[in-house]
């Protein structure tokens, strides 16, 4: 699923509504595959995900979310998610095939 998010401490944040299907996804299977919004500099992360406690929602995460999208990552709209990757893949479009690249994590 495309969703916006951000790319902080080596795992993908994000924030979604409770009730969207997403939320019910995660809820059912925390194996998740997320691509960023950018087609032209494509990346896609596998792994596992999990729902944070706000008490462990980096402090800075909050300052480069507000700096990418202009508003602020908030945990009362919708809880925030992280994926630990398991496996990156980048495909830059004016590269492609040569600049394809993967990333695998421990």
């Amino acid at each position: 699923m495309v969703i916006w998010g951000i790319w902080f401490e080596n795992a993908y944040f994000f924030s979604t509504g409770s009730a969207t299907r997403k939320a019910q996804n995660i809820a059912a299977n925390r194996n998740c595959v997320v691509c960023n919004e950018n087609v032209e500099e494509a990346v896609i992360v596998e792994g596992e995900v999990r729902q944070l406690p706000v008490a462990e929602i980096p402090k800075t995460a909050f300052a480069v979310y507000l700096k990418k999208y202009g508003w602020t990552l908030d945990p009362e709209r919708g809880p925030v998610f992280k994926v630990h990757p398991h496996k990156v893949i980048a495909m830059p479009e004016k590269l492609f095939p040569a600049g394809a690249t993967r990333w695998i994590f421990d």
